[in-house]
């Protein structure tokens, strides 16, 4: 009787282990995909109504007058001041209320370093006299470009397509 207990209490240990790692590594991962999205209604609903307020912003920035460099650098410094203007108010939530939503932290980061990449390709159109495309090169965090995980942390606010793509004056 000993020798067929043996396979059967194997088996029960093995299956219990198999349970086991598969139940933590499923909460663990839910974990981490819910901890990338900002869900405090304290947090993202003010941060959600700034962003509605940055697209209605930039719907109201002129486009260039041309294609000089000068004048598309113009234009895009207006659609980074009205992105300006939604960090700070997105600060103004306060440190603390920030950071009991983690994923806010990194959201408000993505959008300073969107900024930063806007202004290397607004310096790169100045310095290059229109001679050659310029874009904005969009930062990556382990091979996501920030953008995506914007929108993963804050659906209702994806950055708008406008200050992905350098304006164009209207024809």
């Amino acid at each position: 009787m000993g020798s067929v207990l043996t396979p059967v209490l194997i088996a029960v240990v093995v299956l219990s282990v198999v349970v086991v790692f598969i139940w933590t590594y499923g909460t663990t991962h839910s974990r981490m995909w819910s901890a990338q999205l900002i869900e405090e209604p304290a947090v993202s609903g003010p941060m959600a109504a700034a962003c509605d307020d940055l697209r209605r912003s930039l719907a109201h920035v002129a486009p260039p007058l041309s294609d000089h460099p000068a004048h598309v650098v113009a234009s895009m410094a207006a659609q980074d001041a009205a992105v300006a203007t939604m960090i700070a108010r997105d600060r103004e939530i306060g440190q603390e209320t920030l950071a009991g939503d983690p994923p806010a932290l990194d959201w408000l980061a993505d959008w300073e370093a969107l900024l930063r990449a806007r202004h290397e390709a607004e310096r790169t159109l100045l310095g290059s006299q229109g001679d050659r495309q310029v874009t904005v090169v969009l930062p990556t965090v382990d091979g996501y470009p920030i953008t995506g995980r914007m929108a993963d942390a804050l659906p209702a606010c994806a950055v708008p397509r406008a200050l992905l793509e350098l304006p164009r004056p209207r024809e």
